[in-house]
């Protein structure tokens, strides 16, 4: 009897710790480790929830990634076997190009990478290059941007168009990730046809200022997208400045 019982609580404890390593699979090769640093860096919470909701998709989702720069993320999203079409956009020269290449060939080979930014019009802007990889803007950096150690560098134009354009050329998406610094209520703006079928919004944000002079809050980008019958489901953010990450969910 105690050799049974041993037995069904050894299979039990197995089938358990099988569970929590399929739910974390996505997470476990990424440069940051979900299961020791998600109470250091919380703002990483978003996008754990993010790729549950792929997990949990019937179908495969499309998605475009709007300040893609290396794109790492495409080998998570890769691994939950839903991803679908993929359209990335970043106009950085700053960019590891060699590193986003490789990031597309191995894990969405079908992706469309355009060096292009998005906003609300066509046209074109100045982009604000920084001394840091990754956090270029088309608007200039603020206080809280420089706290980190990030300082201006060259500013040069850029093509800017429409995400409601982008999906009339290529394909309407299921999911928003954008990553702009401080420019993703102005590239939403641009976006207003295609809020009426995405139902994930994924976002950087700042609960209290902008990172970037001229940017925008959570509550303005909350306010927006009620609009469109979007309410944030998932926030994570740095608790010494409230900047971090944001997922809004179409609630029908």
């Amino acid at each position: 009897m105690t050799s049974l019982v041993y037995t069904a609580l050894k299979k039990f404890a197995y089938n358990i710790k099988s569970s929590i390593a399929a739910m974390l699979d996505p997470y476990i090769s990424r440069p940051i480790n979900y299961t020791k640093n998600i109470y250091s860096q919380p703002w990483m919470l978003p996008e754990i929830m993010l790729f549950e909701n792929f997990y949990d998709a019937q179908r495969p989702l499309n998605i475009f990634i709007v300040g893609c720069s290396e794109c790492s993320e495409l080998k998570s999203l890769s691994r939950t076997k839903k991803l679908g079409q993929a359209l990335l956009l970043d106009p950085s020269r700053s960019i590891l190009f060699k590193d986003l290449n490789h990031n597309i060939k191995k894990y969405a080979p079908d992706a469309t990478f355009l060096p292009i930014a998005a906003g609300e019009v066509e046209g074109e802007l100045l982009l604000h290059s920084t001394s840091r990889t990754g956090n270029d803007s088309l608007l200039p950096i603020s206080k809280i941007t420089e706290a980190y150690g990030i300082q201006q560098a060259q500013s040069y134009k850029v093509k800017v168009t429409t995400l409601d354009n982008l999906s009339q050329s290529y394909f309407k998406p299921d999911l928003l990730w954008i990553d702009v610094q401080g420019y993703e209520l102005t590239v939403l703006r641009g976006a207003r046809q295609i809020l009426q079928s995405v139902n994930l919004i994924m976002l950087e944000t700042s609960v209290e200022e902008p990172t970037y002079l001229g940017g925008c809050t959570l509550d303005q980008i909350s306010s927006f997208l009620d609009q469109y019958n979007f309410k944030l489901c998932q926030l994570g953010t740095n608790p010494k400045n409230l900047t971090g990450n944001a997922l809004f969910k179409k609630v029908i």
